[in-house]
């Protein structure tokens, strides 16, 4: 009986595990949130949107290109250099395209920081930071390594 009765209850610790392979529900999400959807390749992301300061005009981003306010372009933490997407902000509905082309934003929620022109573009620059939904417009086109001849 012992024995019957530890084997039991290792199976039983199982189910939940197994169960929830299976399952699709999934907890409440907290922001930031990630949504691939591989079918049609569109991601989304839920969460907080701030602007570059003037003060880093000039100054090199993570491609290596300088930061330029009046440029249409933002700083996301994983999305490749040269993706467009397109910054919605909810409290207004006015939204915006821009390319990414550095790294970044370092504050926890904050999920994309544009540039100047970018914020002024969906009335951001007054409130500073707010709540946003980024969505992929296009991945860059990734060329093709050329093969050395020998």
């Amino acid at each position: 009986m012992l024995e019957h009765s530890f084997f039991l209850r290792i199976a039983v610790s199982f189910v939940p595990f197994v169960v929830g392979c299976g399952s699709t529900a999934t907890a409440a999400p907290k922001t930031p949130t990630t949504t691939v959807t591989t079918a049609s390749s569109t991601q989304e992301e839920r969460g907080q949107a701030s602007y570059y300061s003037d003060r880093l005009t000039g100054r090199s981003t993570a491609s290596g290109e300088p930061y330029e306010p009046k440029e249409f372009t933002a700083a996301h933490r994983t999305l490749p250099f040269g993706t467009i997407v397109r910054i919605w902000r909810p409290k207004n509905g006015k939204a915006v395209e821009v390319r990414i082309n550095d790294r970044g934003p370092n504050k926890r929620g904050r999920i994309v920081d544009l540039s100047r022109r970018g914020a002024e573009e969906i009335g951001l620059v007054r409130d500073g930071v707010d709540d946003v939904v980024l969505t992929v417009v296009s991945l860059p086109v990734v060329k093709p390594k050329k093969k050395r001849a020998r």
